[in-house]
Formats: structure tokens, sequence, C-alpha cells
């Protein structure tokens, strides 16, 4: 989602972004809107973004 927007980006980026999910939470509302947000939908969207560059890594 985030290559169609800002172009290629490697795993570093998307995670760098992702912690701004929980950091910023104003910047979650990229993918969700802030009305439809949840407690926790932040650091759910980053850990699993962690998980996948983790599983690229290996």
């Amino acid at each position: 989602m985030l290559s169609a927007v800002m172009g290629e980006c490697g795993y570093e980026t998307q995670q760098r972004i992702a912690e701004l999910y929980v950091t910023e939470p104003v910047q979650l509302s990229f993918l969700v809107r802030e009305d439809e947000q949840r407690p926790g939908i932040g650091v759910y969207v980053r850990d699993a973004v962690r998980a996948n560059a983790a599983r690229r890594a290996s």
C-alpha cells in the first residue's frame, strides 16, 4: 500500500512509518479513519509490519 503512494520503500522505511502509528496516532488516519480507530490498532499494525519485515529478512 505504501508503495502505491510513496513509491517503492524498503522494510526499514515501512517500520519507521509504522512506528509513527503508535507514537503519533494522527498518522494512523492514513490507513484508518479517525472515527473508526480503536485502542491498540496502531500497535497491532506496527507489530504486523515488524513481523513481515522479520519474515522477509530470514
